[in-house]
């Protein structure tokens, strides 16, 4: 389908009065020298002035398979020109003289393929589209807009398209990560390997993995027998290996040895989680024995985890079951939120009433914090850790107004600094969409909230699908800073595999938000195929943007799965 990828093409969205450290209030989505200033109204439209340096441009993002299709339609007056350059650094120029039309305003539309060089060498996307005026004229501008074909597969095609590369993937893992080594083999992901050899990696301890959590949310979508026993027989394998007969506390397991690892400090979210998940909607024969497990771990944590500051301790010692304190504050509320679920699942109001003081001693020392500008790490990952487990609380006790108001006050906070964040090109990271879900989510409890949502999500949708991509057409999980990814910087980004961008994607891909459309299939489709051409190897995907000498170890297969499980749960029949 053909997509328009400009934004604010007729320069009418309202500009923020943001602080910008005395420069101009930016225009929305487009980068100028002098932002607002160069905008006047005229014959019912908004037009945009460039003379001499001041200039307008705004990237986007392509399809590179389909990157000839790109079309650029606008309307100008004076002299000027358009040009567009694709991510190896080549430039095209389209001239316009709107002084020889009757009016004054000549409508314009061209293809850049058909112009040199992109006519001998093939464009390469991602585009930077810029507006410039002849030297000592002016010219102005308004409908600007660039159209691009990208694939759209209906929903059964894609559906079918995620479960071949879902079938691959938990084959390649189930027979290259799995222990079958030491006198016992289990179902435990404890080898790494590298994803363009084949060859072994490394050794870990065996335990909880994020395999069977992704392969548990996949078996809500697609009943297949293979996938099903795999789960079942590592549950079993979890609840008699990795959780310890006495203390009830999850443990490490040494596969080489086949013996515990009951010493190190162990977080309990973890684990709770996936018990009280399974509870819900595991497999019927494993639920009763998982909540057993789940009321023990919470009747450890009620017995020696609260602590005198009124928080609950993350982890434990499975061997001795002390706590232990020496985690960062993000993980303040890991625990209460699990509790919380706990007591909505047992009625037993113990476990309720310790979250809620723990909430209650968050909400008394905590202040959200950030800027427009600068609104990460308070968004992504303060409201992104907190907001996500208060929002656990508020649905499994729905009426208390102490679990929502955490989340509220930081939706309220942080929603018109991210809406700015998105437009006028501040510092937006790519771990901002488990922000997405959390909003997500939340319109589902307070459906009122679903406008304004899905207003947000339509915005970060359109800033993450263009701001990440790099300039030979790929995308990475990287930080966009004034609408370009930034992949040098230290801030702990993944720059292979998008799997925030993925994940986000599929997250946005919702009819009760009005977000189920063809674009964001088609903008899904696109990232998928093109990180399926750029990062797979015969034996997984990468996590770095390019090969390694010395080894691939298969990270990036693991970051690959949970964008696609999100998105085959939307187009579930």
């Amino acid at each position: 389908m053909r997509v328009q990828l400009i934004d604010n093409p007729r320069f009418e969205e309202p500009a923020p009065a943001v602080e910008t450290a005395g420069a101009p209030q930016p225009i929305p989505w487009w980068r100028t020298a002098r932002g607002v200033e160069q905008l006047v109204e005229r014959d019912g439209a908004t037009w945009l002035g460039t003379a001499g340096s001041l200039e307008a441009e705004q990237p986007f993002a392509a399809y590179a398979p389909l990157a000839e299709s790109l079309v650029v339609r606008g309307r100008m007056s004076g002299r000027g020109r358009v040009v567009v350059t694709d991510g190896r650094g080549a430039a095209v120029r389209f001239d316009l003289d709107g002084t020889a039309a009757p009016d004054g305003v000549e409508e314009f539309a061209f293809r850049p393929a058909d112009l040199e060089p992109f006519a001998s060498l093939a464009p390469s996307p991602r585009f930077l589209l810029t507006l410039q005026a002849d030297a000592g004229a002016a010219a102005w501008w308004t409908d600007v807009r660039a159209e691009v074909e990208l694939p759209c597969p209906d929903e059964a095609a894609l559906r079918e398209e995620i479960l071949s590369h879902l079938d691959w993937y938990f084959g390649e893992w189930a027979e290259r990560a799995l222990d079958r080594v030491g006198p016992r083999e289990t179902e435990f992901v404890c080898h790494y390997y590298d994803v363009v050899s084949g060859t072994p990696a490394g050794i870990g301890a065996g335990g909880m993995s994020s395999l069977y959590l992704v392969l548990l949310d996949a078996l809500e979508a697609h009943e297949d027998p293979l996938w099903r026993r795999r789960l079942e027989s590592f549950i079993d394998d979890y609840l008699e290996l990795a959780i310890h007969p006495e203390t009830g506390l999850p443990r490490g397991w040494n596969v080489a040895e086949d013996i515990p690892v009951d010493e190190r400090p162990r977080e309990v979210h973890v684990a709770m989680r996936f018990l009280l998940d399974l509870v819900e909607r595991g497999p019927e024969g494993t639920r009763e024995r998982a909540l057993r497990h789940a009321r023990a771990i919470g009747e450890h944590v009620l017995a020696v985890g609260t602590l005198p500051d009124g928080n609950i301790a993350p982890g434990y010692r499975p061997g001795n079951g002390r706590p232990a304190t020496g985690y960062p504050p993000l993980r303040r509320l890991d625990v209460p939120a699990q509790l919380a679920r706990l007591g909505a699942l047992t009625g037993d109001t113990r476990f309720t009433a310790a979250a809620r003081e723990a909430v209650g001693t968050f909400e008394f020392t905590h202040l959200w914090h950030g800027s427009w500008d600068v609104i990460d790490p308070g968004f992504d990952d303060e409201f992104g850790h907190y907001g996500e487990r208060a929002l656990v609380m508020w649905k499994a006790h729905p009426t208390d107004e102490t679990f929502r108001r955490i989340l509220q006050s930081g939706y309220h906070h942080f929603a018109p600094m991210w809406r700015d964040a998105l437009r006028l090109g501040g510092n937006v990271a790519a771990d901002q969409v488990r922000c997405w879900d959390i909003l997500a989510r939340m319109a589902r409890l307070d459906p009122t909230e679903a406008p304004a949502v899905a207003e947000l999500l339509h915005a970060a949708v359109r800033s993450h699908f263009k701001g990440e991509q790099y300039g030979n057409g790929a995308w990475g999980d990287v930080t966009i800073f004034g609408f370009d990814p930034r992949a040098d910087l230290q801030v702990g980004d993944f720059t292979g595999v998008p799997q925030n961008l993925l994940a986000g994607l599929a997250t946005a891909y919702d009819g009760a938000l009005g977000m189920r459309t063809s674009e964001l299939r088609a903008m899904f489709t696109t990232v998928l195929r093109s990180s399926v051409a750029e990062y797979r190897r015969p034996f997984g995907y990468l996590s770095t943007r390019s090969e390694h000498s010395v080894t691939n170890p298969g990270g990036g297969t693991m970051r690959f799965a949970p964008g696609l499980v999100e998105m085959l749960v939307k187009l579930a029949p």
